[in-house]
């Protein structure tokens, strides 16, 4: 199944109406993705819980704040799984 849901996309759940931005992704073993969705910042200030839901419940509403971070930064970030990490001079 082809990941539909771009991150940083302004998406609604189907079921239950709620919205807000595409925040993460899990992909289980058996291929079933749920996307983490972030909320509008409540008028009191405080920035409510994500909400996953399954991706094939999803309805894209904008491109919201979608960039791709790789463009942005030119490079790919380092980090535990990609095998290089600029922070200790070594890589894996």
């Amino acid at each position: 199944m082809a990941n539909t849901i771009k991150l940083g996309q302004e998406v609604k759940d189907k079921v239950t109406g709620f919205q807000g931005i595409a925040y993460s992704r899990t992909t289980f073993i058996r291929g079933c993705a749920r996307i983490e969705i972030l909320p509008k910042v409540k008028e009191d200030g405080k920035i409510p819980d994500v909400y996953a839901v399954d991706e094939p419940d999803l309805e894209i509403i904008s491109n919201g704040v979608y960039v791709p971070i790789v463009k942005v930064l030119k490079k790919p970030l380092g980090g535990p799984h990609s095998g290089h990490n600029p922070g200790n001079g070594r890589s894996r």
